[in-house]
């Protein structure tokens, strides 16, 4: 129960950064995404079906590594592995990933 409370604070914390981060100039607000909606929506769906159909496992440390942003090691804490076992996990999901990307295309 510990761990699982711990990996929702940690989770609540990143979130929380992430949110206030901006990733463009405030002179800039208005013009951001006012073209290609349509085709960035389309990406991102097959991204999030690509990503739905990985193992468990992989689709874990895809998602706490190049998503949430965790270092490997804090990715291995969350998951309960060692980094090596995550690192593994992450190469094949990735690799996956991009075959499923690729054949979608």
């Amino acid at each position: 129960m510990y761990k699982i409370m711990r990996n929702l604070f940690i989770d609540e914390i990143r979130a929380s950064r992430r949110r206030g981060e901006t990733f463009v100039a405030e002179e800039a607000g208005l013009s951001v995404g006012s073209s290609g909606g349509q085709e960035a929506s389309v990406e991102l769906g097959m991204i999030d079906r690509a990503i739905m159909r990985l193992p468990d496992e992989q689709r874990e440390a895809v998602l706490l590594v190049m998503v949430e942003g965790c270092s490997y090691k804090e990715a291995a804490e969350i998951v309960g592995c060692p980094v090596g076992t995550l690192n593994s996990r992450l190469v094949r999901g990735r690799d996956a990933l991009q075959g499923l990307l690729d054949d979608a295309a």
